[in-house]
């Protein structure tokens, strides 16, 4: 797609080293009286940033110079009305970061050396691609998709729409009757009642456009959703050779619908496709609970993972464990808010940025899955 995956964007992150690195994680609101709210919390937020960066040693002319680009933002109403479910802002002095967010994220900061990437890591199961293809009464399309990113796909020789058709066999009160109009329209009568012919019909317009749809999705791996009122699904699944075309569709005419609102309702069509991965991978965990391969303690995980043993990192959504380890001896400390040093680093993102960065996998839980593990779960490679 034209712009960068999540995976590839935290993979750009988790490369940049500075004295400081800043990191804002905010809650905000995607609509409605609240949405000012997230700008209240970033004000809160660049507060505590400061306070930090004095206490580091920065004098306030640097510390004026972090933070220049995130009070604008504070200030700036429109950017507040246009929000996703959740905002990160990353900060060097020469690096200034704004994603928005397709999930929601606990408000949080961090000032350390490397960026925190930890409230993103459910961004790596929920970032797939998908494609999509669109089968309306007025327009036929084909987009390619993430959770919050559409692109359409230009098809050589995909027919324009269901009324090309129609328009050489049928009359207008037909097009009404097998077409329908407005998201959400439903031919009641059902395939059943259908004439043969008309079912012959619409097979035949079909297999053009399964013909000319294969010929640009390639990639197998990629799941197709269909979408389009809920009497052609089942003529559409009898013809086609797209052996990755998901079984359920996302109901309804689609010729309304925006392509950002279509991508967003068939997200939960392929949620479960794209979290199978870490399901099987929770599982074999589970297998070879208390063998060799697999760590629960933070200090042996960080020294597997400094040796790029770690082969999926496991750990408790919302927790955080702060300290300071050397990776020479070794040697792990644990601080409180009272013994807090400026070398303070959270300990469970250090272990998944470098399960990442020596090609492992990384997954959020939830309580319940790890309420009898602990807070982090490492399996080994060997």
């Amino acid at each position: 797609m034209s712009q960068r995956t999540f995976q590839e964007r935290i993979n750009g992150l988790i490369t940049i080293e500075a004295a400081p690195c800043l990191s804002f994680f905010v809650s905000v609101q995607r609509s409605g009286p609240d949405t000012r709210q997230g700008s209240v919390l970033l004000r809160q937020l660049i507060r505590s940033v400061q306070d930090r960066l004095a206490e580091d040693g920065f004098r306030q002319t640097e510390i004026d110079s972090l933070l220049e680009p995130v009070k604008a933002l504070v200030e700036d109403a429109i950017f507040w009305e246009h929000q996703n479910e959740g905002l990160a802002l990353f900060r060097t002095q020469d690096d200034w970061q704004v994603w928005q967010l397709p999930l929601a994220v606990q408000t949080e900061f961090a000032v350390q050396n490397r960026m925190l990437i930890r409230p993103l890591l459910p961004l790596l199961v929920e970032d797939g691609l998908f494609d999509l293809l669109a089968l309306g009464r007025r327009e036929t399309r084909l987009f390619r998709c993430q959770r919050t990113v559409v692109e359409a796909l230009d098809v050589s020789g995909l027919p324009e729409s269901l009324r090309e058709i129609y328009d050489q066999y049928e009359s207008e009160k037909d097009l009404q009757r097998y077409g329908g109009s407005g998201t959400g329209s439903v031919y009641h009568g059902g395939s059943a009642e259908m004439k043969e012919q008309d079912k012959l019909r619409l097979q035949e317009y079909f297999r053009r456009i399964d013909d000319a749809v294969a010929a640009v999705l390639t990639d197998q791996r990629i799941p197709l959703v269909l979408a389009c009122v809920d009497y052609l699904a089942p003529i559409f699944h009898q013809v086609t050779s797209l052996r990755q075309l998901m079984p359920d569709h996302l109901s309804g005419s689609p010729d309304l619908s925006r392509p950002q609102k279509l991508a967003e309702a068939a997200w939960p069509l392929v949620r479960n496709h794209f979290a199978r991965p870490k399901d099987k991978a929770w599982a074999s965990c589970q297998n070879l609970t208390g063998s060799t391969r697999v760590l629960s303690d933070i200090r042996l995980i960080l020294a597997a993972v400094s040796h790029g043993r770690v082969e999926t990192l496991f750990l408790r959504e919302g927790r955080q464990l702060t300290g300071q380890y050397d990776e020479a001896t070794g040697v792990l400390k644990r601080s409180g808010d009272e013994s807090r040093q400026s070398s303070d680093i959270d300990l469970f993102d250090l272990a998944a940025r470098k399960t990442l960065q020596n090609g492992g996998q990384v997954y959020i839980m939830d309580d319940e899955t790890m309420a009898e593990s602990g807070d982090c779960l490492a399996l080994l490679r060997y």
